[in-house]
């Protein structure tokens, strides 16, 4: 899903465009790849806390980046709102199904 995101244009990609696109209310969903480091999760943590924008976590470290084309991203903001309503489902159901 964050592939036809990204096709679509409806991503924002590094620490500094999405910081600037949740603090301008455009980002509803902020994804952080667990290889991220430590001080910029904080940040990002932080930031959505504050701006109240949702945070997932995306494991293995590495699949955001794969997933949306830009093996080096580490931080993705999706903008549109039907885009990040299917990730945060599509994450709830895998953490469901991993718990079982």
């Amino acid at each position: 899903m964050v592939g036809f995101a990204t096709r679509a244009g409806a991503c924002s990609f590094g620490a500094g465009a999405v910081e600037a696109g949740v603090k301008s209310g455009k980002i509803k969903l902020v994804l952080a790849d667990e290889g991220l480091s430590p001080a910029s999760q904080r940040a990002a943590e932080s930031l959505c806390a504050y701006w109240q924008v949702p945070l997932v976590r995306i494991s293995p470290p590495g699949e955001l980046g794969r997933a949306c084309g830009r093996p080096q991203n580490k931080l993705v903001g999706v903008t549109a709102a039907g885009f990040a309503d299917r990730i945060t489902a599509i994450c709830a159901e895998t953490k469901r199904e991993s718990e079982v």
